[in-house]
């Protein structure tokens, strides 16, 4: 039986690709024309360079577990690279409410923060000089932005439920206060703005939240903005929960309301709108809602994270809508399960300016650490979706803008209570490529893992800037046989009891636990795909618990 090479007589990883023992002096590495990869699996050439015979065959179809830890991709994908940078160290105290927009008309996206209680301030480029636009008023955790009275800048839009009036010029006269005016007296936890009725008027859409005693997230409230300012209220009935998002997924020109598996068709008729329900998915009541086109086939997809309670899971998965978005079935794409429910946080945007649409996340601080902000990358039709941690200082209604005006979106939030809640944001530098820098720990696959190397005495392993690594293996032989939440337990354990890396073995002579072969007929150059996902949910639960795989040839 092989064995993988550990620390103490060590030769694992080789000039960045996995370098295996046979436990007879035999290693096994990947020649340097091998073909590119990242994750997945293929048959790559291997060459013998250990003293004894090798019935190895000259093409062995190697699944690539140890890329996920350690491997930088030949291909150039686009990475984003993000620097921290906090904007307030005393901001308002428990900034429930986080929104970004740009206020003042100088091409720029304004940071927004309204505390609990007050006060609600925006912050000016370049010094991000902090101005107060209301000290109380709202009663809220979201916010939006738009236009609602039409002068052509954007207005503050709080649950509570109450709009604040721009006063204009604000580049030369920052300082002003703005108006109050209010809706309703309706406290809620998730507003969203649009033109529902197609009047040319700003209308909103509110809901409340179903935990911490509030018990009020079974009904949706849209507000219909009146020729005389005042608001129109219809309420629509759906299951508790918490979560809202407008988006148009029938791609008939107005916008509809989409909750945790749930979108309501709008409906004009002459004189009035209505509203008619669609299931889409079964998911956790409470959720954060991105949409947008992840595939490009020019419809609406929607993306659901659970956001309450702590100590709860769910999983991160895009629903890709079909012809009928009425009709179905939406197909789910998991990108994380299981996951805490504490991601508040969730939106859509190009961070890579590769023409796909990638996801943003962060988790609050209440959840287990660590507590990530970063983004899950989208890598085209058929590829796995590519995780980058940008910080473990966690956050609660992560924004996406562009604050500095250079054309790369920036992400901004703040814890909503506990110990640190100071502003943070998140400036994109530079594009890079994945090949770029090599060493870092700021890309995932590999998020909070050492990339590691062989030592120049090739004794042991060390990480890229040369300091030992100490290895604290557990060996998993039957791994393969764990269906997913089994998979996640032993991953979760293993990492509490101080193990970094997981041995295990190809497993190519059985079945896995949904009793899917390795090779198609028997053929070992035919690799099975469903075989292959499931080994890539192996990495991709173990590098979630910050493990390395290490593959060990049989």
């Amino acid at each position: 039986m092989g064995r993988l090479a550990g620390a103490g007589d060590g030769r694992a990883f080789s000039g960045g690709r996995p370098l295996f023992a046979d436990g007879a002096g035999g290693d096994y590495r990947l020649r340097p024309d091998s073909p590119a990869y990242s994750l997945g699996f293929q048959p790559i050439p291997v060459e013998r360079i250990g003293p004894y015979a090798d019935p190895l065959r000259a093409s062995w179809p190697i699944p690539v577990l140890a890329s996920q830890a350690v491997v930088s991709s030949n291909r150039k994908q686009p990475v984003p690279s993000f620097e921290e940078q906090t904007v307030d160290a005393a901001g308002p105290p428990n900034p429930w409410t986080k929104i970004a927009g740009d206020l003042d008309g100088d091409g720029r996206d304004e940071l927004i923060v309204g505390g609990q209680k007050g006060p609600l301030v925006w912050y000016s480029w370049p010094q991000f000089r902090k101005h107060t636009i209301a000290d109380s008023g709202w009663n809220t955790v979201s916010g939006a932005v738009g236009d609602v009275d039409g002068d052509g800048d954007l207005d503050v839009l709080l649950g509570g439920t109450v709009w604040f009036e721009n006063p204009g010029n604000l580049c030369t006269a920052p300082d002003q206060r703005w108006k109050l005016h209010r809706i309703a007296a309706d406290p809620t936890h998730d507003i969203a703005v649009a033109d529902f009725n197609g009047d040319g008027r700003l209308d909103a859409v509110t809901r409340n939240q179903s935990e911490f005693g509030a018990n009020a997230g079974h009904r949706i409230r849209v507000w219909l903005q009146q020729p005389d300012g005042s608001w129109q209220e219809t309420r629509l009935e759906c299951p508790h929960g918490e979560g809202l998002a407008v988006a148009d997924l029938d791609r008939d020109g107005d916008a509809d309301i989409v909750i945790g598996g749930i979108w309501f068709e709008t409906l004009r008729q002459p004189g009035q709108v209505r509203w008619q329900p669609h299931r889409f998915a079964d998911f956790h009541r409470n959720v954060t809602i991105a949409v947008a086109d992840f595939n490009g086939d020019g419809r609406a997809d929607v993306a659901l994270a659970p956001s309450e309670l702590a100590g709860q899971h769910c999983r991160l998965s895009w629903f890709e809508a079909p012809t009928d978005p009425r009709a179905g079935p939406w197909r789910e794409h998991r990108l994380a399960d299981p996951i805490e429910a504490v991601v508040h946080s969730l939106a859509a945007a190009d961070f890579d300016r590769d023409g796909r649409i990638d996801i943003a996340f962060a988790e609050m601080h209440q959840g287990a650490d660590p507590d990530e902000v970063g983004l899950w990358l989208n890598r085209g039709p058929g590829q796995l979706w590519e995780k980058l941690v940008v910080s473990t200082t966690g956050s609660h209604g992560l924004q996406v803008l562009d604050a500095d005006g250079d054309g790369a979106l920036d992400l901004f939030g703040a814890n909503w209570s506990g110990p640190k809640q100071t502003i943070q944001l998140w400036r994109q530098r530079p594009r890079r490529t994945a090949e770029a820098a090599p060493g870092s720990s700021n890309r995932t696959p590999g998020a909070g893992l050492q990339r590691l190397r062989v030592s120049d005495n090739r004794r042991f392993l060390v990480t890229a800037d040369g300091r030992p690594f100490f290895w604290l293996g557990d060996t998993a032989w039957w791994i393969r046989h764990l269906p997913p939440p089994l998979l996640n337990h032993y991953c979760s354990t293993r990492a509490k009891q101080g193990f970094n890396v997981i041995q295990v073995h190809c497993g190519f002579a059985v079945t896995n636990h949904a009793g899917v072969p390795a090779f198609l007929n028997n053929d070992p150059e035919s690799l099975n795909e469903p075989f292959c996902r499931e080994l890539d949910r192996l990495v991709a639960q173990a590098r979630e618990h910050r493990l390395y795989v290490a593959l060990v040839p049989m």
